[in-house]
């Protein structure tokens, strides 16, 4: 457990590009009802499309405390263990307006890219900056419309914590394994850290501010080991806490999940 005094302390020396709570960026709740968390992100991120549609992809996808360099930069590294490889097909639920579909292309140019998002109004804005990646509409907890093992590999940044219990983050994660191909990654980025809940969400609050927002989704780390282990998946998991992101500021409250799914003997 994090004191409020230790909370201070870590948030006085992370390091924002631009102020964490923005009123350009996070319009008031107004009419918003949280009491469905997921409902009211979708909300949320298609209002953020509507409103923001002339700023860059990862200002609309909620990155505004860093710069589009940074975000990139961000990308690049966290997908390295991905094994990703030219003519790949990569698909990314709950893509926003693409920003981290537009991350990945300039970090492993040739991939074949693909992106499912909830949130029509995002969907348009990514649909005309990336004319050459195929979006679709969907819900990462039901991708009934994708058939079995389509992609090689399949990535969901930041889009956990949106849903509203553990048990749909299991339903997503049961869709992801289920499109992936044998040998593909399924990635399962800035995850939120159960164990640092107290200080992660007086951080999302100053993000957020003056939006009053819900509880995220935080998942214990044995929530994913447990997955794989049931599915006999191989996992990695990464702390965000590197020294080459000292830049990010939520880098110690966040990892990555990596799930490799086995090829068949």
């Amino acid at each position: 457990m994090f004191s409020t005094n230790r909370i201070r302390q870590r948030m006085g020396r992370m390091k924002f590009s631009q102020p964490p709570g923005n009123r350009k960026y996070n319009t008031p709740a107004g009419d918003i009802n949280a009491c469905v968390p997921s409902l009211f992100w979708q909300m949320v991120w298609s209002r953020k499309a509507c409103n923001l549609k002339r700023e860059c992809s990862s200002v609309i996808d909620g990155y505004h405390f860093i710069t589009e360099p940074q975000y990139h930069e961000l990308i690049r590294q966290v997908i390295v263990p991905m094994n990703l490889q030219p003519g790949n097909t990569l698909l990314e639920c709950g893509c926003g307006s693409g920003a981290f579909l537009q991350a990945a292309k300039l970090a492993f140019p040739g991939l074949q890219l693909f992106g499912v998002d909830y949130a029509e109004p995002m969907l348009e804005v990514a649909r005309t900056r990336m004319p050459e990646v195929r979006f679709f509409s969907g819900d990462i907890r039901n991708l009934s419309g994708i058939e079995d093992e389509c992609f090689d590999h399949t990535a969901a940044f930041a889009v956990l914590c949106y849903l509203n219990n553990v048990e749909e983050a299991g339903q997503a994660l049961d869709e992801l394994v289920r499109v992936t191909r044998a040998g593909g990654c399924i990635f399962l980025g800035d995850t939120s850290d159960a164990g640092k809940r107290a200080e992660a969400m007086q951080l999302l609050r100053e993000i957020w501010h003056p939006r009053a927002i819900p509880d995220y989704l935080f998942l214990e780390k044995d929530f994913f080991r447990r997955y794989a282990a049931a599915r006999k998946l191989t996992i990695r998991i990464i702390d965000m806490d590197q020294p080459d992101l000292d830049w990010y500021p939520p880098r110690s409250l966040r990892y990555g999940v990596y799930l490799y799914k086995l090829r068949r003997s």
